[in-house]
């Protein structure tokens, strides 16, 4: 994931709980269009933003669709889940469009800002396949990831998916 702020450097993980909830709530909600799909979601947030995403892998194919949020982190650091919970609703509505017809859906592929639900969110598609991106940023040693991947034949983690992240890094948002 590439943050939409050129300023955004260091970032902290998601909390891994939080991150297997979204991916939950997207397997309850998406099971039938997706079943032979894994999904994605990856969140990081930075000192003035937050970047989250989720996508599905098809087995077999190296093509995956992401749809990716960032909102500017409000004053009232509090606001910040509100706004995260807002925003996953915006993906879930992209996806929903997509996956009725994927020809005929537009989707920017650069951070557009929309308004949405009184915020304003910047949002992105993508054709990345982040868990070989991660892999390979892994053997260059660049950066770790909290990617959480679900499996069409497990329900277990992938063993791509990195340790709890701790709240103490989350304290930077305050």
């Amino acid at each position: 994931m590439i943050p939409r702020r050129p300023n955004s450097k260091k970032w902290a993980h998601f909390p891994q709980d939080l991150t297997l909830q979204i991916k939950d709530a997207v397997e309850e909600t998406f099971g039938n269009q997706l079943k032979n799909h894994r999904i994605v979601t990856e969140g990081r947030i930075y000192p003035e933003e937050v970047l989250f995403q989720i996508g599905f892998l098809e087995e077999g194919r190296l093509k995956q669709p992401n749809f990716e949020i960032s909102f500017d982190i409000p004053d009232d650091k509090s606001d910040v889940w509100l706004q995260l919970h807002k925003g996953i609703d915006l993906i879930h509505g992209a996806m929903l469009d997509y996956l009725e017809d994927e020809d005929n859906t537009e989707l920017p592929l650069y951070w557009k800002k929309i308004h949405f639900k009184n915020e304003n969110f910047y949002f992105q598609f993508s054709t990345t396949n982040t868990e070989l991106e991660n892999l390979a940023n892994k053997l260059l040693g660049l950066e770790e990831s909290n990617l959480v991947v679900s499996s069409p034949d497990s329900d277990k983690e992938s063993d791509d998916a990195f340790e709890l992240a701790e709240i103490e890094e989350l304290k930077t948002l305050q």
